[in-house]
């Protein structure tokens, strides 16, 4: 439906004369008369605005009969589950990692809690808290460590070992020493 036959259909279904829509646009009735044998091919943005509130239409609609904005053929079918778009949700929110000053079996009193960007495959994130001087510059005294303990280790990847009662950090390699690997760190929050 071309532009002019769609304002003169609107004007008509509420009921309007062109004089009273002039009326209330604030446009000429001549103007609105042209515009409705579409002898007006291009109209303005603000004169369809004008049009748009006593015809009680959005303007989008406007738009599209006007040929300003195309109509889509497709019809959009949600692809996302709810339960989808909540685990897109909760992916996007950064996880709250309790801090522990040390690695030992069972509950551990949280010193702090460092804020990550949570990812669909990270779910047993550990933070720990580094005393000493091991990796500096990479990793420094009072820098809080990011353990992914389910990652598989790689090769150059930074290792929290566990030997002989002993926390120690190894980059991974064909000579590493660690026995038992706590995780692999996958990032560091610089204490300030």
């Amino acid at each position: 439906m071309a532009l002019g036959e769609f304002i003169k259909k609107i004007r008509e279904e509420r009921g309007l004369t062109q004089e009273e829509l002039a009326a209330l646009s604030g446009l000429e009735r001549g103007w609105i008369s042209q515009l409705e044998l579409d002898n007006i091919k291009e109209p303005s943005a603000k004169k369809l605005l004008k049009l748009s509130k006593p015809l009680r239409v959005k303007l989008d609609d406007i738009y599209k009969a006007a040929g300003y904005v195309k109509e889509s053929k497709t019809e959009y079918k949600a692809s996302r589950t709810p339960d989808d778009l909540m685990s897109e949700l909760m992916v996007s929110m950064p996880v709250a990692i309790p801090v522990v000053a040390s690695v030992h079996a069972g509950p551990s009193e949280a010193l702090d809690y460092a804020y990550w960007a949570r990812t669909k495959e990270a779910k047993n994130l550990k933070a720990l808290l580094v005393k000493g001087y091991c990796m500096s510059p990479q990793i420094e005294e009072g820098d809080i460590i990011i353990i992914d303990p389910e990652l598989s280790p790689s090769e150059g990847r930074i290792l929290v070992c566990y030997n002989d009662g002993e926390i120690f950090l190894e980059k991974y390699g064909e000579h590493h020493s660690c026995s038992h690997i706590y995780g692999v760190i996958i990032g560091v929050n610089r204490r300030m």
